[in-house]
């Protein structure tokens, strides 16, 4: 028969000493992912034994076999020469039992060399005192066994582990022990088990004492969970402290694997949770360092559970885990593989065994489990039971993806994406669609929606109240001076908060608001103004108003109305200017360079780059005068800006060596030290500046006809525009330079005259410019509509002629759109663009279209242009 084969080969080979215990184990473990397969093959495939010692003991087992009459007699013959247990027939039993018999004759005929007393005595340590009084057992497994004990010392109980005394000569079985006990008490964290004491007894055997845990496991909690039927509030309700419970135990494996530990044995019964708020990660007894390649020879032991009659037990060989919560990689028997993700996958399918009741590729049947796991076969929570939030239902695919690469890259990611859930907030795992972000906000920020519809009703009684009582305690009070800048200074404090709220891009995403923004802006602008000239010597108060008037410039500006935009700047523009850098405090230089950083962009806009200029020149004076007295985080971010602004402005006027030198200097700055307490909360900031600065470097070579280095420079931008997508804080300003980078990268290759390249890629420009401008309703993100469409009209100039001109209709309406929202500094460069398109195609026409009309329309766009920017680059 076959298995006899099996059995008396191996028997012979370790017996003959051509394999060794461990290799027997995994060749035991690899035979039960598939029953047809000979022993014997496994040993020459994972290396284990050479084609010439296979066939000598093959040899040998036929001789054996001839000699005692068959195979059978022959297994029985060798069982008993080595005072093995007879070895069941295994075809009459279930397959696991070929590995548990392969760890019992493993670990079962250790003998020693000569006939000497042994010696239990194989670890040095401290001896069992009187300090640890054992009171009663606790639970048994295939290894050890846990007791509850007296810590008489400290008059507490604890929890004790000690190694069985069949597995005490077992070496395997004690480095698992041990290594358990080790990696356990190495691992210092509030949801990991404490160890206090590791020893032996008199009989050395080891064991060690931890904390003795007081409750029940998530298994428990989840079953009790399910136990009730629910309605969809009170189940979301219910289940919100166990997804915390899950949040802590994934801050608790994030810990293990900062310190270079695996846990390979993640389920709902080795998460516990005590009688205030604790869950503890429990069971380390799989645990492995990172990057190990050390082989995993335990055949079997049941972690530390409750002895549940749906327990499912850990295994161990080249299956290691527990089947229904261990990743394809451990299903698969790849070992070499496991990463921090497989540990993900084992706290996705526990998030699914939360949310359903039951692991995800629950069966009857191991090897079919095991089958599913490889194959990636679930449900989706969501099919199951409707009531599953979408948000957990896309969190659970993708912590169970079947590629490690595509679940999430830690356990801290997978914790902030549930924290995430719990607080109201949109989850990373599932990109929410513009309908469903309104409803959040509305859910999320009632008041914001409610406000919306009363707010200027309540602007208009609370501003005039604060009128009545400003001229009431003028006309009472003996100091009415005094009193009206006490209550000015309180007005303003009012309409500072009051704007910072208007001015929330929350706002942005509820439709129909922008008008009703723009409203309720000039009404509090013109309240602060009554306010400021009732107070006209008030400093603190004219201080406090210059962020006031710049976010409100900064909305206005944001949302088309730049004329408003630089008439604010009218109240404060003057007040900029006042003192000199030595003269002022460090709180009103950053108050000031916050302000004159959105006047210049409105300057620039409304005015042209050479008034900028001067608003920049002022700008970079104090934030150099900030630097020089403190190069802390937030002065050099701020030097970085204003050299960022001043190679825009040298750009704007073709000075591209100016531009190029300042770039320099920014990228100096900013590759600085940065204090670590700010890179926490701000780093998306630093990374958009690094990037900033490379996109306007690949600009630089742009304008300077530089086309190979601005293809070699489009790579690093590319690359560094990657950075940003990992902030959730820049979505949009992603989305943004997603579009810039791409459509630049389609200019460089036009220019480099590499069109097969192009077309392939404008289309897809074009679409995502068109979805930025839809998400986010922007004049900005419609000139840059504008400027792809005029790049493939470009593109299509000599090769489809009929086309460019199609697009070029298309694009004639989408400028007029843009005039409506747009200055004449803004649209003037795309009137050109548009009018080159145009000259371009009529001279390819060979005559059949007039030149004429499209060098007037340029000439004209180019005589507007000089008068307000007389070096712009577009002029050449």
């Amino acid at each position: 028969m076959p298995n006899d084969t099996n059995l008396l080969f191996a028997m012979l080979a370790l017996q003959l000493d051509f394999i060794k215990p461990d290799q027997l184990i995994q060749a035991a473990n690899q035979w039960m992912l598939n029953k047809n397969q000979l022993v014997a093959d496994i040993f020459v495939r994972e290396g284990h034994l050479s084609q010439e010692d296979r066939d000598f003991i093959d040899l040998v087992v036929q001789k054996h076999a001839h000699r005692s009459g068959s195979l059978e007699n022959s297994v029985t013959s060798v069982n008993k020469k080595l005072g093995a247990s007879q070895i069941p027939d295994l075809d009459a039993v279930d397959a696991s039992d070929f590995s548990h018999w392969a760890t019992y004759f493993v670990n079962g005929n250790s003998k020693p060399a000569d006939d000497s007393t042994i010696s239990f005595q194989l670890w040095e340590g401290r001896k069992v005192s009187d300090q640890f009084r054992i009171v009663r057992n606790l639970a048994q497994g295939g290894l050890g066994k846990v007791s509850v004990a007296n810590d008489a010392s400290l008059e507490r109980e604890v929890a004790v582990k000690e190694i069985l005394p069949r597995n005490a000569l077992n070496h395997d079985a004690q480095a698992r022990f041990l290594a358990e006990a080790r990696v356990t008490g190495a691992l210092e964290h509030p949801g990991i088990v404490p160890i206090y004491a590791l020893g032996d007894f008199a009989d050395g055997r080891p064991f060690y004492v931890m904390r003795l845990i007081r409750g029940h496991s998530l298994e428990d909690a989840i079953r009790q969970f399910h136990a009730s039927k629910l309605g969809r509030v009170e189940y979301i309700r219910q289940l919100r402290p166990l997804v915390r419970h899950l949040i802590d135990a994934c801050n608790a494996v994030a810990y293990a694997h900062n310190r270079g530990v695996l846990h390979r044995d993640i389920k709902p019964n080795n998460i516990m949770l005590g009688k205030f708020g604790e869950t503890l990660v429990v069971d380390w007894g799989l645990a492995k360092q990172l990057g190990s390649m050390n082989p995993d020879t335990l055949s079997s032991e049941a972690p530390i559970g409750n002895g549940s009659s749906n327990y499912q037990p850990t295994e161990f060989g080249s299956v290691i885990g527990t089947p229904g919560y261990m990743s394809p990689e451990q299903a698969s028997g790849r070992l070499d593989l496991l990463g921090r993700q497989a540990d993900v996958f084992s706290l996705g399918a526990t998030l699914y065994c939360i949310l359903i009741g039951h692991s995800p590729f629950k069966s009857d049947d191991r090897d079919e489990t095991l089958r599913r796991i490889r194959s990636n076969e679930y449900l989706r929570p969501r099919n199951i039971n409707p009531d599953v939030p979408i948000e957990l239902d896309a969190i659970v695919a993708k912590a169970l993806a079947h590629e490690p690469e595509n679940r999430f890259d830690t356990a801290l990611e997978l914790a902030e994406d549930l924290e995430r859930w719990m607080g109201g907030d949109p989850v990373h795992a599932y990109p929410e669609p513009i309908q469903r972000r309104i409803v959040r906000f509305t859910k999320q920020h009632q008041q914001y929606v409610i406000s919306g519809l009363v707010l200027m009703t309540l602007v208009a009684a609370g501003l005039t109240f604060f009128n009545q009582s400003i001229r009431h305690e003028r006309d009472i009070a003996t100091d009415a001076q005094k009193r009206a800048e006490q209550s000015s200074r309180t007005a303003t404090g009012i309409i500072e908060e009051f704007v910072k709220k208007i001015a929330d891009d929350k706002w942005s995403q509820i439709p129909g608001m922008d008008e009703e923004r723009l409203g309720m802006l000039d009404s509090a602008c013109d309240r602060l103004t009554k306010e400021m000239e009732l107070a006209p010597n008030d400093q603190e108060l004219k201080q406090n108003s210059i962020m006031i008037f710049a976010r409100a410039a900064k909305v206005n500006k944001t949302l088309g109305r730049l004329d408003r935009a630089a008439k604010i700047f009218d109240h404060i523009g003057p007040y900029l200017y006042q003192g000199k850098p030595l003269e002022l405090s460090e709180d009103d230089i950053a108050t000031r360079t916050d302000a004159l950083a959105i006047f210049t962009t409105i300057v620039n806009a409304t005015q042209g780059p050479m008034a900028a200029l001067e608003t920049n020149e002022r700008n970079l004076e104090l934030c150099l005068e900030r630097f020089r007295r403190s190069q802390d985080t937030a002065s050099q971010m701020g030097l970085v800006r204003a050299l960022l602004e001043r190679a825009d402005l040298s750009l704007d006027v073709s000075d591209i060596p100016k531009a190029k030198v300042t770039l320099e200097r920014a990228a100096e700055v900013q590759t600085r030290v940065f204090n670590d307490s700010f890179r926490k909360t701000s780093m998306h900031l630093i990374d958009l500046q690094s990037f900033q600065i490379a996109l306007k470097l690949l600009l630089s070579h742009m304008f300077a006809d530089e086309w190979d280095q601005a293809l070699q420079w489009h790579a690093t931008v590319a690359l560094r525009l990657e950075a940003l997508h990992v902030h959730h804080q820049l979505e949009r300003d992603s989305k943004m330079y997603d579009c810039r980078i791409a459509l630049s990268k389609e200019g460089i290759l036009r220019h480099l005259g590499k069109l097969d390249a192009t077309q392939k890629g404008i289309d897809h420009v074009i679409e995502l410019s068109e979805s930025l401008h839809a998400s986010y309703s922007s004049a900005s993100y419609e000139r840059l509509v504008v400027e792809a469409m005029i790049e493939k009209g470009l593109q299509l100039v000599g090769t489809d002629l009929l086309q460019a001109q199609q697009v070029l209709a298309k694009t004639e309406v989408k400028l007029a759109k843009c005039s409506e929202t747009s200055t004449a500094n803004q649209m003037l460069p795309l009137e050109i663009q548009i009018a080159n398109l145009e000259l371009q195609i009529a001279q390819t026409s060979a005559g059949s279209i007039l030149p004429m009309a499209a060098q007037e329309r340029l000439d004209a766009a180019k005589v507007k242009l000089r008068a307000i920017n007389p070096n712009s680059p577009w002029l050449r």
